[in-house]
């Protein structure tokens, strides 16, 4: 958003739970928890590892996508 803030949503297309932020810190202005579906944690860990791999793999265009996720999956 062009006023600094970030909004996340839930993955689920039908679920209405979001988190708004703003700032360097990430300051939590708005917010939904109440998802209205049962959370798959292993869906959630395989999501968190694909964005940070999509985060690195934009900022370091020259690494390998496959080293990038061997090196997420160890430290994960």
């Amino acid at each position: 958003m062009s006023s600094g803030e970030t909004k996340g949503r839930c993955s689920v297309k039908m679920c209405k739970a979001f988190l708004k932020t703003i700032g360097e810190k990430n300051n939590i202005i708005q917010k939904n928890v109440n998802h209205s579906h049962e959370i798959d944690i292993q869906k959630l860990q395989r999501q968190i590892v694909s964005a940070s791999a999509n985060r690195k793999a934009t900022e370091d265009i020259c690494e390998r996508s496959a080293k990038i996720l061997h090196r997420l999956a160890t430290v994960q």
